[in-house]
């Protein structure tokens, strides 16, 4: 599955499509968050949801998620706080208040279904905050490991 965000790490805006929407079951286990996390999880429930296609970037090698929306249309935005890679697809997670408006977001987003994925301002900023960290440590991490 192709990920806009590894060849242009500065998108912020993409048309692409749905492949599959899913409740989280509450059985489903979840990662603790972590101590010292920016923002608190939200409580609710879980619409997991896989696109063709993303720019936002999933949690992996150490690097947080992005957080960022889908848009269908002028119907609906609904807000990614987290993204995490399972198999080859980045698996976009969606937090509703209730049970009933998690169906109703995933009547809207059937497969097949055209949507925009945005950064948004906070974040295209906490993008560009992992991407600079990530290349601040990295030539440390190299020098150290080299030059033992």
């Amino acid at each position: 599955m192709p990920h806009k965000h590894i060849g242009d790490p500065l998108l912020r805006r993409l048309e692409t499509y749905v492949v599959d929407a899913f409740p989280l079951h509450a059985d489903t286990p979840q990662k603790p968050q972590r101590k010292g996390a920016k923002t608190p999880r939200p409580e609710g429930v879980v619409l997991q949801v896989i696109l063709h296609d993303t720019i936002i970037f999933p949690e992996g090698g150490g690097q947080p998620s992005d957080v960022g929306y889908i848009s269908v249309g002028s119907n609906a935005t609904l807000e990614v706080f987290e993204a995490k890679r399972v198999g080859g697809h980045a698996v976009h997670s969606v937090r509703f208040p209730t049970m009933d408006e998690l169906q109703k977001a995933q009547l809207l987003l059937s497969a097949g279904t055209n949507v925009v994925v945005t950064l948004g301002d906070a974040g295209y900023r906490r993008r560009l905050d992992h991407v600079s960290n990530l290349t601040d440590r990295f030539p440390r991490f190299l020098r150290s490991f080299l030059f033992r």
